[in-house]
């Protein structure tokens, strides 16, 4: 797939990522994020070029979301810098799938037990189901615990991003 396309549905791309999905050379990263410990290259669409590190990176894990879902971008509406929604609650994404819309959530790690239990109650009522991205495998029992205690209507899918 050819970079420019990426960038257009995805927003941001590692060099990692972009090794991974783009066929072809790759030109020089835009820029080196500082994240997590981590120096990371990265890849902008003009949208993110002056956005904060944290939010480019999570633009990046979100598309990766994407990619392994195997969602055309044209089902997928990504958040990234147009969040209209002030009370945290809009999901990083909304797949337009087959069975209706799904809340597409990116957790790092770092969402406090309230946060992501209201983020796994308001997806349970207004979307068709919902998907988490997480970075530990050990998180994917950790969302699954608090979503049974919650007794969801649908519980969550929850997938390890590489």
């Amino acid at each position: 797939m050819a970079l420019a396309d990426l960038l257009k549905s995805d927003g941001a791309l590692t060099l990692n990522q972009a090794r991974r999905w783009v066929s072809g050379a790759l030109p020089e990263p835009d820029r080196v994020l500082h994240v997590y410990g981590l120096e990371v290259p990265v890849f902008l669409s003009p949208e993110l070029a002056d956005a904060d590190d944290g939010l480019v990176m999570h633009a990046a894990m979100v598309g990766e979301m994407r990619r392994i879902l195997e969602v055309p971008a044209t089902a997928w509406r990504a958040a990234n810098a147009t969040r209209t929604d002030h009370t945290g609650l809009e999901p990083d994404a909304v797949w337009n799938s087959k069975r209706g819309r799904i809340a597409v959530e990116f957790d790092a790690g770092r969402y406090p037990r309230d946060r992501v239990t209201a983020k796994l109650k308001h997806y349970d009522l207004a979307y068709d189901g919902q998907i988490w991205g997480v970075l530990r495998p050990a998180r994917i029992g950790y969302v699954q615990r608090l979503a049974r205690e919650l007794g969801l209507k649908r519980p969550p899918t929850i997938t390890v991003e590489p």
